[in-house]
């Protein structure tokens, strides 16, 4: 098996966590989410780059993560995508509410929030929000545009199949998020899309890493 092909098998059981825990959120107690989210989003990631590092010598620069020489760059663009993400997502979730809200109440959406299981002690409900936001923030920029990218760049190269990567990791990023309902997809295919390109430009994970903490910090 090549290395390329690893690194997609390993990543197959986050991608359908993201798409199918849509399903049961709505339904199981707040502490078997919690679990299961631990499981999908630390667990199974974890193990899975210890054994794409053993066996492949994968690591984690492979997908733009890696502090060079050049830091003031680093902080200047984490900085920059912060404000691109920060807007975008105001001006997205606005508008696609704005144009689809309808569509969610004529199918009777059941949106769920991941505010609704919270615990309501608040040192331990600060702490499961900071793992929240953490987790999602690492994991779903990993997954959803460094190991995509890679992907990609080791089968097209890196001038070939950009626009291809920027669909597909939007897609799935959008649809990992289907319990928000249709506004929520739209929301976050688009931003997806804007994330992807920055990833491309800054050739980093670091600053969108940087980003979608801040933002679900501020948005979740």
């Amino acid at each position: 098996m090549s290395k390329n092909m690893a690194v997609l098998i390993t990543a197959v059981p986050v991608y359908l966590f993201g798409i199918l825990n849509g399903i049961y959120l709505n339904h199981l107690p707040p502490n078997l989410i919690l679990l299961i989210d631990l499981i999908f989003m630390v667990i199974v990631p974890c193990s899975s780059f210890f054994i794409l590092s053993r066996k492949f010598g994968f690591s984690l620069r492979d997908l733009g993560i890696a502090f060079d020489n050049n830091f003031r760059n680093l902080i200047e663009n984490s900085i920059l995508c912060i404000i691109v993400w920060l807007v975008a997502d105001w001006l997205l979730t606005s508008l696609s509410w704005a144009l689809l809200w309808r569509f969610d109440w004529a199918l009777n959406t059941q949106v769920f929030s991941y505010l609704q299981i919270l615990p309501t002690q608040p040192l331990l409900r600060a702490l499961v929000y900071i793992y929240l936001v953490v987790s999602a923030a690492v994991i779903e920029e990993i997954y959803y545009r460094g190991l995509l990218r890679y992907f990609w760049v080791v089968r097209y190269g890196k001038s070939q199949g950009q626009w291809s990567y920027t669909i597909i990791s939007a897609a799935l990023f959008g649809l990992a998020h289907w319990e928000g309902g249709l506004a929520k997809i739209v929301t976050l295919f688009f931003l997806g899309m804007i994330a992807a390109r920055l990833l491309i430009w800054t050739k980093s994970l670091i600053p969108l890493i940087a980003a979608h903490f801040v933002t679900d910090l501020v948005f979740l």
